[in-house]
């Protein structure tokens, strides 16, 4: 008889109370206003703003790229801000953002090296020990023929893959995804949407761990199946609407633009 794993116990990832987050560079000028929000570990959350409605800020601050204005955010049951650089840090390794676009990849480095920066800068390792962990995350991402290109001959449909691979590279616990679906066709907008999926409930990759999800988009309708939680960015308010349920009984006067307009 097989003995059942128990499950993971829950957590709280992300806590903020009546936080205000500005854009970089204009920390005066909230972009959102009033957050109040709780994601809960292995939760995926999806949520839909027209564009410079403050979604890659929102992604930033949680990544902790960037502190709140005010207002409190808490990742992992503690402020990041609070208890130095080196605790900072170690928080910041808990959580992946994946930039739109594959945006801040190294161009001067391999697909290869970039992927395994992270486990050589953080594990103070030579590239040779990482690479049985590249390996692994580039044929996970389908681009393990891409290897040794620098990222200015791939496409943007594979600087976004070589990106979520990298941003694997240190198995996070909380994956930030900016607009993966911008640009890509049918295809590939399957793949991300299959592969989201089997994060969330916990792939080989991640060593069947699931893992806790925030989709940043603008548009909402191929994510409908994958979200379990929705919340809306406008006219810097933050507005959560819930569950799947919720979110086709919401008659918010931005959801129809979300749901309709072409990606």
């Amino acid at each position: 008889m097989t003995e059942e794993k128990p499950e993971p116990p829950t957590i709280t990832c992300v806590d903020m109370q009546e936080a205000d987050l500005g854009a970089e560079g204009m920390q005066a000028t909230p972009l959102i206003k009033g957050v109040n929000w709780l994601v809960k570990s292995s939760e995926t959350w999806v949520i839909g703003g027209m564009h410079r409605s403050g979604k890659s800020t929102l992604l930033a601050s949680l990544a902790m790229l960037q502190k709140p204005l005010s207002g409190r955010l808490e990742l992992f049951g503690v402020d990041p801000w609070a208890t130095g650089e080196t605790s900072l840090m170690k928080q910041r390794l808990r959580v992946g953002l994946v930039f739109e676009a594959g945006a801040r990849l190294l161009h001067q480095l391999t697909v290869s090296e970039n992927v395994a920066l992270p486990l050589c800068y953080h594990r103070d390792c030579p590239v040779e020990e990482a690479q049985e962990r590249v390996n692994e995350l580039l044929e996970f991402a389908g681009i393990a023929d891409m290897e040794r290109q620098l990222p200015g001959a791939l496409s943007r449909t594979y600087l976004q893959r070589a990106s979520l691979a990298r941003a694997l590279a240190l198995s996070p616990e909380l994956r930030l995804l900016d607009n993966p679906l911008a640009g890509v066709d049918h295809s590939e907008r399957n793949w991300w949407l299959e592969t989201v999926a089997s994060l969330a409930q916990g792939h080989q990759i991640t060593d069947g761990k699931p893992l806790t999800i925030v989709i940043v988009t603008n548009h909402l309708t191929p994510w409908l199946a994958a979200g379990r939680n929705f919340a809306l960015l406008d006219g810097n308010c933050w507005r959560q609407i819930g569950s799947m349920t919720e979110l086709q009984k919401s008659d918010d006067p931005v959801l129809p633009g979300l749901l309709a307009r072409d990606k």
